[in-house]
């Protein structure tokens, strides 16, 4: 949906800086996660917990949702970067 929206609003090189732009965004707030700013890892864990119709498995802690968080700012970034050049 993010797709159709991005490349229904610009063309050629606007869309590639948009896209750029975009995954720098996202890239940002995994980083955020990752460093758990205004402890968000917790909060996503414990909004994941108490209003899911499922309560999360054994193996999903705030840790792993900041290690994700790690991963996926530092793809982001490095994609953005990518994006740019």
């Amino acid at each position: 949906m993010l797709h159709l929206a991005i490349s229904a609003t610009s063309s050629g090189d606007e869309d590639n800086y948009l896209k750029s732009a975009i995954r720098g965004i996202l890239g940002v707030a995994g980083l955020m996660l990752a460093f758990n700013l205004r402890d968000s890892a917790y909060r996503f864990y414990e909004t994941i917990a108490n209003r899911g119709p499922f309560g999360p498995g054994p193996g999903f802690s705030p840790g792993v949702i900041r290690s994700v968080g790690a991963v996926l700012g530092i793809v982001m970034i490095a994609l953005s970067i990518a994006g740019i050049s």
